[in-house]
Formats: C-alpha cells, structure tokens, sequence
C-alpha cells in the first residue's frame, strides 16, 4: 500500500465563510453523530488501461488547487458553524496492490472506505482510493463527504481529473474554462435571496 497524504500540506491561511442551509443542516447532523458515516458519498469506477499513479495524483492535486470546494474544512466559530476555504489543499491519495485479492476482500475493504466517517473540521473532505489488480486493471474509489458534493459535482470531478490526467500525460491543454463562481457565492445568493420579498 502507497499512501500519499501529506497532513503538513495543508497552510494554516484560510478564509472563512458562512454555510449555506443544506451544509447546516448536514453539519448539525454530523456534529450528532460525530463517528457516523451516513453522509458519505462514494463514486467507484474501473480503469481498464495502465495509469502512471505520480501524474494521477498530481491530477487531483490540480483539481483541489482548482476547486476551491475541495480545500474546504468545517468548523464552530464563535459559535456558529463555518466553512474554511484553505489556500492549498491536502490531498489523501492511496494505492493499494490488489493482484492476488479473491472478490471478497476487495469487498471488504470498499465496505470498510466507504463507512469510515470523515472528520470536517480536520479535513481532508475527499479521499482517494486507487486498487490496482493489474496493469490495466484498477478500480478507483472516491469517497467524499455530503457538505461538499453531490452527484453531479462528482461527475464533475471525474470529467475534469480525466482532462487533467490527459494534459499532463500528452502536454496537450487540457482547455478547461476558468471557474466564474464558487459555491461561497452560491451561498451569498442564498442569503440575498432569503433576505429579499
């Protein structure tokens, strides 16, 4: 097994900014159940072609420096819940050698990713499981909480770490458009909204 979580990556600068209703709400429940993982969301997907692991790290690397979601921690502040956008993100990137595994224990241990509950104020928020079979064989496991994603975000990731991966193994541009808002400014559109007639 290859772990490369890195905890000194991450800065202590950081911004901090309000939640909207649903992270409330989800941080609210979370806070009742500290140890619980009903909120995890999990996206699985087989690779069926070689991967140079150092540029698909380095893809989710972009991707948090990209999307300032995924550099998001949570936490009380003066008594009331916010979110801390970092500058840099911490990435948990995990390999493991899966060759001679029978279907079970590959079973086993999705099962056991899947339920471990992630800590929101101590991040980081999305984990990244790799469980190489063969050469051309992996199965990629992306475990995120639900304060940060849904479905269609994770999608979203997955399309934008493919094009990354691609930019980085050709030095072709990946020609992704440059982000016109972040989900800070949902949640000032939220506000505004509430507050309006």
């Amino acid at each position: 097994m290859i772990s490369y979580a890195d905890r000194s990556s991450i800065l202590p600068a950081y911004a901090e900014f309000p939640l909207s209703h649903s992270q409330r709400a989800l941080w609210f429940l979370q806070k009742m159940v500290p140890d619980g993982a009903a909120h995890n969301v999990a996206h699985a997907v087989r690779i069926r072609s070689e991967l140079d692991m150092p540029l698909f790290r380095q893809a989710f690397q972009l991707l948090i420096q990209r999307q300032p979601s995924l550099r998001t921690t949570f936490a009380a502040s003066q008594g009331e819940p916010v979110q801390r956008v970092h500058e840099r993100g911490e990435l948990f990137f995990q390999v493991e050698n899966a060759a001679n595994w029978p279907e079970a224990k590959l079973d086993a241990r999705l099962e056991e990713e899947i339920y471990r509950p992630f800590d929101l104020e101590q991040g980081p928020l999305m984990r990244v499981y790799i469980f190489s079979q063969a050469p051309d064989n992996h199965l990629l496991l992306l475990m995120m909480h639900h304060i940060l994603t849904d479905m269609w975000s994770l999608a979203l990731i997955m399309y934008e770490t493919s094009k990354l991966y691609a930019e980085l193994k050709t030095g072709t541009l990946a020609s992704l458009k440059p982000l016109r808002a972040q989900y800070t400014d949902h949640v000032q559109w939220e506000a505004d909204m509430l507050a309006g007639e």
